[in-house]
């Protein structure tokens, strides 16, 4: 259900202003379609539900993308108003990078004078979660070792002004 919506407003789109820039080559609906099959293939079952991944890039031939240039940022417009109703439709929820740091907005705050206001954050990456220094006045350790951005690895312990965080993959 969720899937058709998706595709019938990129339909239109195809059918309205972009028409004519996209007389032969690769269409935008294509590139809505692979969009909506990566959000469902790279969805997982969390704590709070099912949680996709919120991040992709597009590589179109010099083609496709010459004929694009003039409408580049609608057709990126579109194509993540299209992605957030997918997701919505399908009732998906998408990973947050967790920032750490002594203001109450850090989703982990730590009412610390040697913690900066917003310290580090833990983002999934390519090869899983890691963590980054969001360039703090003290620095972030990851197991005694201080870092700029670090894979975590299950058991790893971290060192953000006097608090050790032990991370824990579930």
């Amino acid at each position: 259900m969720g899937l058709q919506r998706f595709e019938h407003r990129l339909e239109r789109l195809v059918e309205g202003a972009f028409a004519k820039a996209f007389r032969s080559g690769l269409q935008p609906v294509e590139i809505g379609r692979r969009l909506a099959r990566e959000l469902d293939a790279g969805r997982t079952v969390g704590v709070r539900g099912t949680v996709a991944p919120n991040s992709f890039e597009v590589t179109l031939s010099p083609d496709d993308y010459e004929r694009v240039a003039g409408f580049h940022d609608t057709l990126v417009h579109e194509l993540r108003e299209s992605v957030r109703e997918h997701a919505r439709d399908e009732q998906y929820t998408f990973v947050k990078p967790a920032h750490i740091g002594r203001l109450p907005d850090c989703i982990v705050a730590l009412s610390d004078p040697q913690v900066s206001r917003h310290h580090a954050e833990i983002r999934l990456g390519d090869g899983g979660y890691e963590i980054s220094d969001l360039g703090s006045t003290n620095g972030t350790l990851v197991n005694g070792m201080l870092i700029t951005t670090h894979p975590l690895r299950d058991g790893d312990v971290i060192g953000i002004g006097s608090a050790t965080i032990r991370y824990q993959q579930s």
